[in-house]
C-alpha cells in the first residue's frame, strides 16, 4: 500500500500479490482452475473474475473488468450479495452467485483485486475511472 501510495504503481501490485502467501491468508477460491498467468492467454476463453474482500474493494477493483474486455467478452464475475450492482454496472457480462459457479465452465479465473496486476498496471492514469459516452 505504501508504494501504491507513492505512485509505484507496478511495483505497488505486485507486492500486493502477497496477500496470497501461504502464511498471510486463507487458499484462493477456484483453485481447480487455471489462474491467468499472461492476460494475452486469455483471449476469446471463458474467464471467471472472483470476489474477494468486501464490497468497497470489489467495486474499485472492477472497474479494470472494462479493460479484460479487450481480451475476451466471454467473463463471468461471481460475487456474494450485492449482484444487482454489479449486473447494473456491467450488462454485458455474467454476474453469479458462488453457489451457481460451476468451475467446469471456465478456462480460466482471477480474483479481482488481482486484475490491475495481471492486466500491468503501471502508470496512475491508468488507475482512473473510464467515462462512458
Amino acid at each position: 500500500f505504501c508504494l501504491l501510495k507513492l505512485k509505484e504503481i507496478k511495483n505497488g501490485f505486485e507486492l500486493y500479490e502477497n496477500r496470497w502467501a501461504p502464511f498471510a491468508s486463507p487458499e484462493k477460491k477456484y483453485q481447480n482452475i487455471p489462474q491467468i498467468d499472461k492476460i494475452e492467454n486469455i483471449k476469446e476463453k471463458n474467464l471467471l473474475i472472483w470476489s474477494e474482500q468486501g464490497l468497497g474493494d470489489n467495486l474499485l477493483f472492477s472497474r479494470f473488468i472494462e479493460n479484460i474486455t479487450k481480451f475476451t467478452n466471454k467473463i463471468t464475475l461471481q460475487v456474494d450479495g450485492n449482484l444487482e450492482i454489479f449486473k447494473f454496472l456491467f450488462p454485458n457480462i455474467n454476474v453469479f452467485e458462488t453457489h451457481k459457479i460451476n468451475y467446469k465452465n471456465f478456462d480460466y479465473q482471477v480474483p479481482i483485486c488481482s486484475l490491475p496486476y495481471i492486466l500491468g498496471i503501471n502508470n496512475v492514469k491508468d488507475l482512473s475511472l473510464k467515462k462512458k459516452t
